[in-house]
């Protein structure tokens, strides 16, 4: 028999749920610090909900994060994660409609998982129970000692020639209030044209800060501006991953349109990628929606395709 029960934010329930994450995510392991953090800096209006499933002797076997996308949203952010035996003897299913349930009490009608192609049997189990494609990212990485950036000195040399200056934030810019709002508010007009199936709701100043710039996985260091005059005109960033910079994920590279088709991207990214190098960074995943020319530039810097997450969303 299995039970369900919401997670009781006790260091027992954070330390099982972590271990059971990182035993089946290895390659990119969190920590129980990370979680803490999450929990105590989340918006308090997306309506967050967390369920367990353990047997009768108290072994978790699966659980199920969930949350809203934006305050406005009628959509949950859905994660799961369970034991390989669990997505085809019924505990998956019986967390999804404790998830359904919670669902109904604030008025969503869908649920969207992000999920790995190569993600079996859980890709199976959200087909099998009414889940449909409807965005997919190829995801790609970049062996980070082989690059050589002297391949793209003509595109460095493009930029320079246009005015436009590419360099990092000054040091501890993320705790300066000024530079906090500039980057909040650039880095929403970037993300306005991010594709995305879920209408997008600008955060708060405080939850970019919380979420973003302290969070134990936030590299400020690694923020890389293009600027034309004193406006900016690009971005890109990293984060860690598992509070480590062996491996890294590009948050955001982002270019207005009024600035595009001038190399600026791939020069972000050259001058992103040489800091990483510099801090012993070893391997940089990244993903982008599959029309997004970004992916291409990636793929010209070298960046060597994995399988693609894909965005499956169910209506309830």
């Amino acid at each position: 028999m299995v039970h369900i029960r919401p997670f009781n934010f006790s260091d027992a329930d954070y330390d099982a749920c972590v271990r059971l994450r990182n035993s089946i995510y290895s390659d990119t392991p969190t920590t129980v610090d990370i979680w803490k953090h999450n929990d105590q800096n989340r918006a308090k209006n997306l309506d967050y909900r967390f369920f367990v499933a353990e047997n009768m002797e108290g072994q978790l076997l699966g659980m199920a994060q969930c949350a809203k996308t934006n305050a406005e949203s009628g959509t949950f952010s859905l994660g799961m994660i369970g034991r390989k035996e669990s997505w085809h003897n019924g505990v998956m299913v019986e967390l999804l409609t404790w998830v359904k349930q919670a669902a109904g009490q604030v008025g969503v009608n869908g649920l969207v998982h992000k999920i790995q192609e190569s993600d079996e049997p859980k890709l199976s189990f959200l087909k099998a129970n009414g889940f449909k494609q409807v965005m997919r990212y190829p995801l790609s990485a970049l062996d980070v000692k082989r690059f050589r950036p002297n391949r793209f000195r003509d595109k460095l040399e493009q930029v320079e020639q246009a005015g436009i200056r590419v360099g990092q934030l000054p040091a501890g810019w993320e705790t300066d209030p000024e530079w906090q709002k500039q980057i909040h508010d650039f880095d929403w007009e970037l993300m306005l044209d991010v594709p995305h199936h879920e209408p997008r709701i600008k955060g708060s100043l405080e939850d970019f800060v919380n979420n973003e710039l302290l969070h134990p996985n936030a590299m400020p260091e690694s923020y890389f501006v293009a600027w034309d005059g004193n406006r900016p005109v690009g971005m890109t960033c990293f984060i860690k991953r598992g509070g480590k910079t062996q491996t890294v994920s590009t948050a955001l590279t982002g270019v207005l349109r009024s600035h595009r088709r001038m190399g600026l991207a791939t020069a972000l990214k050259v001058h992103s990628i040489q800091y990483a190098k510099k801090v012993g960074c070893q391997t940089i995943l990244t993903k982008n929606e599959e029309n997004n020319p970004m992916y291409q530039i990636n793929v010209s810097l070298g960046f060597k395709a994995r399988p693609a997450w894909l965005d499956m969303k169910l209506t309830v």
